[in-house]
């Protein structure tokens, strides 16, 4: 009823206006029979206007109040999410470019002892010490990665 409340309205004034002219019956979509005399007039139009004050009632979809901010919310994870896959692999990268340069470092010393040894400037003592003294250091440094001492 709710949807035939214009047509119904537009048929009711023409029926008014052309109430001499006008006769027979008005059947509605529910069933409801009305004789186009004054009181059968006056019937429709007490259900035209119970109709038309009637709430409608459409069912809508209760949304929540943050409903709004989904397109945000969506950005945020991804955001959040390329940070949790970006954070390990640039904390890996930065470990292996730092491991890299120690090891050039290493490795530059033990060739520049090497060479000043085989050159004659520096004693074979002195290069076993400096061996020595840098391995000590990478298992001083390595030691917490290793597990060798445990701290109290």
């Amino acid at each position: 009823m709710p949807d035939a409340i214009w047509a119904l309205s537009v048929a009711l004034n023409i029926l008014e206006a052309k109430k001499d002219v006008i006769s027979g019956n008005v059947e509605l979509s529910d069933g409801n029979k009305y004789e186009l005399t004054q009181q059968g007039r006056a019937r429709l139009n007490e259900v035209l206007i119970e109709a038309m004050s009637r709430k409608r009632e459409i069912p809508i979809a209760e949304t929540p109040w943050w409903a709004p901010f989904i397109p945000e919310i969506k950005e945020l994870l991804k955001t959040l999410i390329s940070l949790v896959e970006w954070y390990p692999k640039a904390i890996g990268e930065g470990k292996r470019i730092v491991s890299r340069n120690f090891l050039l470092l290493i490795g530059g010393i033990v060739l520049s002892v090497f060479f000043l040894t085989l050159v004659g400037k520096v004693s074979g003592e002195s290069f076993i010490f400096v061996v020595g003294v840098l391995l000590g250091y990478i298992f001083a440094f390595l030691q917490r990665f290793l597990g060798i001492l445990v701290e109290t």
